[in-house]
């Protein structure tokens, strides 16, 4: 996996290709396409196993004044490399973007 280097301005909305897919596509396929919050990333791995391809996928990163962007970013990571034992093969498909958006903006 390739995680990439943070926007130019780290203020900045999105993070685009935060992890990049190894996956080589060798034929005509479907991509998944998803958006989850970060409590789901699990989901998204099972999700992996079970499709088998290209997997696009947003992190809805809230902001709110419990966690900065640093701390989301850490939690992302430690999250990131627990899972990347368990799916150390589903990986190669997902490619992960991540969108920071007020949490009040979330029902």
């Amino acid at each position: 996996c390739f995680i990439s280097e943070p926007p130019q301005n780290f203020e900045s909305l999105t993070w685009k290709f935060f992890l990049r897919s190894t996956f080589k596509i060798e034929f005509e396929s479907i991509t998944l396409i998803t958006i989850i919050k970060l409590e789901q990333l699990g989901n998204l791995f099972e999700q992996a196993k079970n499709w088998q391809g290209p997997i696009s996928a947003v992190i809805l990163m809230l902001n709110n004044n419990n966690n900065s962007k640093f701390e989301q970013l850490f939690l992302l990571s430690k999250s990131l490399q627990i899972y990347k034992e368990i799916y150390k093969s589903y990986l190669k498909y997902i490619d992960l973007h991540l969108l920071w958006i007020n949490s009040e903006n979330i029902n």
